[in-house]
């Protein structure tokens, strides 16, 4: 009985010292990654409020989710399961970059920033093709795109006992970094005009054949086109002769119809609508492709648009008249080199 007795203790014992050695309980903070996107806005003159970053599946090509948003400029903070993603990354949100329309954001491949258009001219100057739309206002817009990020299980965080930290804080265990581009570009418009004195205010214009947006995808342009609208409304007068003076516009937008391995001179159209101070209308249209100058600031590409035109001399003050299609003048004191 007593050597049952002394077996009996022997085995509570072992199996008391063996469940002192058991494994240690492993806490998990999610089946995901927990990865920080730097954003480096060097290649950009920009200075966004924030960021936002879309994730869609490598071999899909579907979104995962919605777009994460960042306050931070210079990261962002993602939390992505085991797989293969592309990254999509572009300066604010869509919310703010109000003159650009996002769509189709649930799939890469037909994810287009699109300048928001109207279907007629806000001048009531609508051209005869009923498939151009017309746009007056651009956001600047820039963007990178990350390629075939992989979180295989080696990167998924698992810890011996539960974080220290506190809040939404949590270790790294991956970074990636983002270097967006500017996609928008700029039209520097200036024209010297004598008998500029001839102009009741400022000419409505039109340039065609801007480009209506960009595919995130190919990196590229689409080849949907827009007619840009605006007001030639700087204006500069010669101190030395009233008559001469100088207008201007500089606008954002998605480029002039410029492919540089396909064609080498933009064919659109500069439509200046002047009024003049005794009432009549004087319409200019010309053919910018050869006087356009694209040159490359290192951030985005400045298209320059300068020429000279003659009004014909018109009675009256050169203050204008009475007419609600005018658009007024937008004085700059500076001096003139004409």
């Amino acid at each position: 009985m007593k050597t049952k007795l002394f077996e009996l203790c022997g085995i509570l014992a072992v199996c008391l010292f063996v469940s002192c050695n058991r494994d240690k309980l492993y806490y998990s903070y999610a089946e995901v990654a927990n990865v920080k996107l730097n954003v480096d806005w060097s290649q950009t003159n920009i200075t966004p409020n924030g960021v936002s970053a879309y994730i869609f599946d490598y071999n899909t090509g579907f979104a995962i989710g919605q777009e994460i948003i960042s306050n931070d400029i210079n990261s962002v903070k993602l939390e992505l399961p085991q797989g293969q993603y592309d990254i999509l990354v572009i300066n604010d949100t869509e919310y703010e970059l109000e003159n650009i329309d996002f769509n189709n954001t649930t799939k890469l491949s037909d994810f287009v920033a699109l300048i928001h258009r109207l279907a007629d001219s806000k001048y009531g100057l609508n051209r005869a093709s009923k498939n151009v739309g017309y746009a007056t206002d651009c956001d600047v817009l820039a963007y990178d795109l990350i390629k075939e990020v992989t979180i295989d299980r080696h990167d998924i965080d698992y810890y011996q006992e539960r974080p220290s930290v506190g809040g939404d804080e949590h270790i790294v265990y991956k970074e990636i970094t983002a270097k967006p581009k500017q996609v928008t570009e700029v039209v520097e418009i200036v024209i010297d005009v004598m008998n500029i004195n001839s102009a009741a205010g400022a000419p409505r214009s039109q340039l065609t054949d801007i480009v209506a947006g960009f595919t995130f995808a190919l990196g590229a342009k689409l080849n949907d086109l827009v007619i840009h609208e605006f007001a030639l409304n700087n204006r500069v007068i010669d101190p030395d002769n009233y008559k001469k003076g100088r207008i201007s516009k500089r606008f954002v937008c998605f480029g002039p119809n410029i492919a540089d391995n396909l064609r080498a001179i933009y064919e659109g159209k500069l439509i200046m609508n002047f009024a003049l101070t005794n009432g009549d209308l004087y319409p200019i249209e010309i053919m910018v492709g050869n006087i356009l100058e694209r040159t490359h600031n290192g951030y985005e590409y400045i298209n320059k648009i300068h020429t000279e035109i003659t009004l014909p001399e018109s009675i009256g003050n050169g203050d204008g008249v009475f007419n609600p299609d005018v658009e007024e003048w937008e004085d700059v004191d500076v001096e003139m080199p004409i």
